[in-house]
């Protein structure tokens, strides 16, 4: 549900506001468990975080393989504050509201 209440506001430019992330979701196979994993194990608990995630395997800038072995493996692997640097990077508008990507943020 934060995903669909929340989306839009970090990321504006995706056309399918936070549906779009439970698509991407879908798309990569992640269901159930798996879901919670993302969120809480690799994206520590941040809807922030998890569309930074999710945005950047969008865009080609986290291979699928990379975040499942992170999902499988206690986000080893992720750096999200240089993963959510990128994704600023490539869409100007992309909210972090905050310096540490790692805090969630009130929207």
């Amino acid at each position: 549900m934060k995903l669909l209440q929340e989306g839009a506001a970090f990321d504006p430019d995706n056309g399918l506001g936070g549906l779009g992330y439970i698509l991407d979701l879908d798309t990569l196979g992640l269901y159930g468990s798996k879901i919670w994993m993302l969120y809480a194990d690799v994206c520590k608990n941040s809807t922030r975080n998890m569309v930074v995630a999710l945005r950047a395997w969008q865009l080609g800038l986290l291979s699928e393989a990379k975040l499942r072995h992170a999902v499988d493996h206690y986000g080893e692997g992720l750096d999200l504050k240089e993963i959510a640097a990128k994704v600023q990077e490539r869409l100007p508008n992309f909210r972090l509201e905050a310096e540490d990507v790692n805090e969630e943020v009130p929207v």
